[in-house]
């Protein structure tokens, strides 16, 4: 799913390729992208929200966008764009209005959880969409 640069054992493969394929078929929308902001996964729960397909969105770069038709992939992406906080290594939650591929549009939370290599730096970010209804409790660290 995610790139892994160390070798895996073929146990580790198995329980990888276990998670990959229950993160893959999921009803809960779950994306990722790479540290360029390009969209590297995208769940059935991602498809079956959007009307999108994976294959047709794979690669797009997910930037801010402006006015655009929303029926481009464009839209999608902008839709799924975490904020700049995230690549600079911290989880957010922020409400968004989603794209669909019929142009329509619905209101959801996303979740952002950066995903730090062996250097510390954010080379994925994983994403995972919920209901507006989900919203998350205040947490306080004392």
């Amino acid at each position: 799913m995610f790139s892994h640069k160390s070798p895996c054992t073929p146990k580790r493969t198995r329980r990888k390729s276990r998670l990959e394929a229950t993160l893959a078929a999921t009803d809960t929308p779950i994306f990722a992208l790479d540290n360029r902001r390009r969209l590297i996964f995208f769940n059935t729960g991602c498809e079956r929200l959007t009307g999108w397909e994976a294959d047709e969105l794979i690669g797009i770069v997910c930037d801010y966008v402006g006015e655009t038709d929303n029926l481009q992939s464009t839209a999608i992406a902008g839709s799924l764009c975490p904020p700049p906080e995230v690549f600079a290594g911290r989880a957010d939650v922020v409400p968004a209005t989603i794209v669909c591929r019929d142009g329509t549009a619905v209101a959801r939370l996303l979740h952002f959880f950066p995903l730090r290599g062996q250097s510390g730096e954010v080379e994925q970010v994983l994403g995972v969409i919920t209901s507006t209804e989900e919203l998350p409790k205040q947490v306080q660290v004392s």
